[in-house]
């Protein structure tokens, strides 16, 4: 989704916060969300895209649109047409490195887009429990790696919400 965004906002940074947002100048523009069926053979994409909304139209006073970076003129097929097209280039090249994501350069392209990773970052746990540490990186399974002071850690979080925090 970074790549769709990126090409048509000429005014903003696009970034991605981890794990699942795309920022524009730190506004949330869109979410992704990937569930593996229970059978493991397939997963489940969803996208969504703040397109035409002004500011008082969004879901949260942190979000943007594309209109509001004046993005204009394009239709909706426009947009699905440059997402799966970018979607289907990340998937080949995943496919063709045998799954791979540091062969496949995706890790490495995610790392490049990534505004998470470097920043002191708060965890909050789904089951509630909460750290603080600099989110260090990500592994090869997509999880963020937050390095911690006390005590001296390195964990790997596969799920939670990220808040980023004040150097």
């Amino acid at each position: 989704m970074t790549n769709c965004v990126s090409s048509l906002i000429e005014d903003g940074s696009v970034g991605l916060k981890w794990p699942n947002d795309v920022l524009v100048n730190g506004e949330k523009i869109s979410g992704l969300l990937a569930e593996i069926l229970p059978s493991g053979d397939a997963v489940v994409i969803g996208a969504g895209l703040n397109l035409r909304q002004d500011k008082a139209g969004l879901p949260i006073p942190t979000a943007t649109s594309l209109a509001l970076h004046n993005v204009s003129g394009f239709e909706l097929d426009d947009i699905l047409v440059r997402y799966l097209a970018s979607l289907k280039r990340l998937y080949e090249d995943f496919c063709d490195a045998n799954g791979d994501p540091e062969a496949s350069g995706l890790l490495s392209e995610v790392l490049e887009k990534s505004v998470t990773v470097g920043s002191k970052v708060l965890v909050q746990l789904p089951d509630g429990t909460e750290f603080s540490g600099k989110a260090a990186g990500l592994d090869n399974d997509g999880r963020l790696l937050v390095a911690m002071s006390d005590p001296i850690e390195i964990r790997a979080v596969a799920a939670g919400d990220i808040q980023h925090l004040r150097q």
